[in-house]
This record gives C-alpha cells, sequence and structure tokens, in this order.
C-alpha cells in the first residue's frame, strides 16, 4: 500500500501570528532597514514585501520624521532617550501613493543572533479620527443650535434694554438742543450732556455686536 502523503510544512505559531495578524508589523534592523514586514503592513501603506524589503523605514513616513529617523535610531542606540519605543503614540504614515493615514504605533526592541531589531505595530486609526471629526462637529453644531434657541427667551429682555438706552440717547438729544437754543448756552453742560448720549450709543452697538457673536458659530468669549 502506498503511504499516505507526508503531512504539508505548517508555520511555527510565531509565523502565523505574524502573517495574519490585523494590525501591520514590520521589523528593522539597526540601521533602519526593513528586515520583515507582514501582509496587513502591505495593505495598510500599498507597497509589496518585495518593495519594502531592504529599504528605509523612513520609506513609510512623512516629513520631517522621514529625513530625522536615522538620527533617531542613532541617538537612541548611543544611549539616548527613546521617543517612541516601549511608548506607543499617534503617529502619520505615508502610503504609496502618497496620502497620510493616523496609525496607532508602538515599537519593541529585541534580538536575533547578537543584531538589535526594532518591531513596529500598526493600526489604522482613520476611522476613529474621522468619527472624533464629526462628534466635535455634532457638538459644535447643537451648541449653536441651543444659543439660537436661548435668543427667543433673550429677546424680551434684550428689547427692554436697548429700548432704555434708545430713551436715553433721545433724551439727551432733545437737551441738547434744548441747551443749545438758549439764550446763554451752558457749554460745559451741553459737552456733558452730548458725551453721555455717546456713550449710551456705545453701550448699544455693544450689545447687538455681542448678539450677532452669541448666535454665531465658534467660540465664546465669557466674562461678566
Amino acid at each position: 500500500m502506498a503511504g499516505r502523503p507526508p503531512p504539508p510544512d505548517l508555520p511555527t505559531p510565531l509565523e502565523a501570528a505574524f502573517a495574519t495578524a490585523i494590525e501591520g508589523i514590520v521589523v528593522i534592523d539597526g540601521k533602519g532597514r526593513i528586515v520583515m514586514c507582514n501582509p496587513a503592513c502591505e495593505r495598510l501603506f500599498g507597497y509589496s514585501a518585495a518593495e519594502t524589503i531592504g529599504q528605509n523605514v523612513s520609506l513609510l513616513m512623512p516629513e520631517p520624521d522621514r529625513g530625522r529617523h536615522d538620527e533617531y535610531i542613532a541617538r537612541y542606540q548611543q544611549g539616548g532617550q527613546a521617543r517612541i519605543i516601549g511608548i506607543g503614540r499617534e503617529v502619520l504614515g505615508r502610503r504609496k501613493d502618497g496620502r497620510l493615514i493616523p496609525i496607532d504605533l508602538s515599537v519593541g526592541e529585541a534580538r536575533q543572533n547578537g543584531e538589535r531589531l526594532f518591531v513596529g505595530v500598526m493600526r489604522d486609526i482613520s476611522e476613529r479620527k474621522e468619527n472624533e471629526r464629526r462628534l466635535r462637529e455634532a457638538e459644535a453644531e447643537l451648541a449653536h443650535t441651543a444659543r439660537v434657541s436661548m435668543l427667543g427667551y433673550m429677546s424680551s429682555a434684550l428689547a427692554h434694554e436697548l429700548n432704555q438706552l434708545l430713551t436715553a440717547i433721545s433724551n439727551y438729544a432733545q437737551a441738547c438742543r434744548r441747551l443749545m437754543g438758549a439764550t446763554a448756552p451752558r457749554l460745559e453742560l451741553l459737552r456733558d450732556t452730548m458725551q453721555k448720549m455717546a456713550e449710551q450709543a456705545i453701550r448699544a452697538g455693544q450689545i447687538v455686536r455681542r448678539l450677532r457673536q452669541f448666535a454665531s458659530k465658534g467660540e465664546l468669549e465669557r466674562r461678566v
């Protein structure tokens, strides 16, 4: 009887995890050159593994990080402080087509056959950032709608406030006319009355400007 064919060679658990991980994984050597990258990394950046192996990992970065990455590695290997290794942060990646994408990046350090390696794990957070942007816009729109709604409640108080100022302006104007028509005009009193009339007009203008700012979109300046 013919024997059963030998089982196919299966990848090790580590190789299987590397190949099937949904996060992009890239391994670089101590000079910043790409040694390995998984299929998720290929999908993330649009490069095939053949296009990236042996290339400097700065290929996947926009400026200014692209031009400074070798300096970062050299400084770290000379005993400097790690900027991202073991910390993780949000960064921008650069796809093959030039489009920038926000990614969560964490970097670990390893050694193989006495050689220092760095392993980067990346996740595309474009959808999350877009959702955050939409949430901010919705919150701003909601705040704007609330301010416009409040204008209805404020209208009677504003009408009363402006009516007082306009009445004062009218009274001061009539007083000025009487003072100017007097046989012996009292110039000092006339100047004082005109100054008060101008102050009331300025106050009325300020109320109208603040009302327009309150109804418009954007940040408010709050003060007593």
